[in-house]
């Protein structure tokens, strides 16, 4: 599997810049957790076994006709001043397209 933590801190790097373009300032972001989305059960059953042993506290339930898992971390992932304890992992099936 991709190093989450690695994956984590690009995703924010372009975040950060992107909030540069428009003028926001990213250190001002509250950012309260990430989704994480897979596009095929296995993806989905293996970040689901992942996460599963790396939290404290877990949930999974349905929304809008598919599975949704959160899962509370024992250690954050971290970007400069951001912690962020919780990760969503939506199970494969939305028809959106969420490019960043």
């Amino acid at each position: 599997m991709v190093d989450v933590q690695e994956q984590f801190i690009s995703f924010m790097e372009v975040l950060e810049q992107r909030c540069q373009e428009v003028g926001i300032d990213f250190a001002m972001l509250c950012i309260d957790h990430i989704c994480r989305r897979v596009t095929t059960q296995q993806e989905y059953r293996r970040d689901k076994k992942y996460f599963s042993h790396r939290s404290v506290a877990y949930a999974e339930g349905p929304f809008h006709n598919r599975m949704f898992c959160l899962f509370l971390l024992q250690k954050p992932l971290v970007y400069k001043d951001h912690e962020i304890y919780y990760v969503e992992l939506p199970e494969p099936g939305g028809s959106g397209v969420y490019e960043l």
